[in-house]
């Protein structure tokens, strides 16, 4: 028989048993003696050796945590709801060919030149002149590149203050809108 030395779920060793060495072992222990503690001082396994610490981290705050997460999930649908009303009037066929639309209109803005059998199709089957339509095109992508740059920052930095965020008082202060500049 031997002593193992047993960690919680945070690492904190919290009591020794004896085993068979040759048998199986508990999760999270280790053969290596925990130090000598003084007062409020804890001991956390690192992965290779007992550290001391003056003094057990403090709880997590759960409620704190709950808010977080409802914030971000909040910031997040807010974020997709703005996405949708930029494509919400485009059925999801037309969408998948946007990608095309816009290599095709983007080689053309480089070169005049350029092929555009999508597009060429497009333009005489709704009527339009191909110059046109890619002009029209090309302004839309560039529009279209803008704004969800613009929202995805502005999640993204709304993002940062959630989980920047220590107080609830922080948390409620900040401020998710996705208002397009401009608009």
């Amino acid at each position: 028989m031997k002593t193992v030395y047993l960690w919680n779920e945070s690492d904190f060793y919290f009591t020794s048993r004896e085993v068979d060495e040759n048998g199986e072992l508990p999760n999270r222990c280790t053969f290596t003696v925990p130090p000598e503690l003084e007062g409020e001082q804890v001991a956390r396994w690192t992965g290779s050796r007992w550290e001391v610490l003056a003094e057990a981290p403090a709880a997590p705050d759960i409620e704190l945590d709950v808010r977080r997460a409802d914030l971000t999930a909040d910031n997040n649908a807010q974020y997709d709801t703005a996405i949708s009303l930029m494509t919400c009037d485009y059925p999801a066929a037309e969408i998948t060919t946007w990608e095309r639309q816009r290599a095709e209109a983007v080689a053309w803005g480089a070169d005049s030149t350029a092929p555009t059998p999508w597009i060429d199709i497009a333009a005489t089957a709704r009527g339009l002149d191909r110059d046109e339509y890619l002009a029209r095109t090309l302004a839309k992508v560039n529009a279209f590149a803008m704004a969800s740059a613009y929202l995805t920052g502005r999640r993204q930095g709304i993002d940062d203050q959630i989980r920047a965020a220590t107080t609830a008082e922080e948390l409620a202060a900040v401020v998710i809108d996705y208002t397009l500049p401009g608009a």
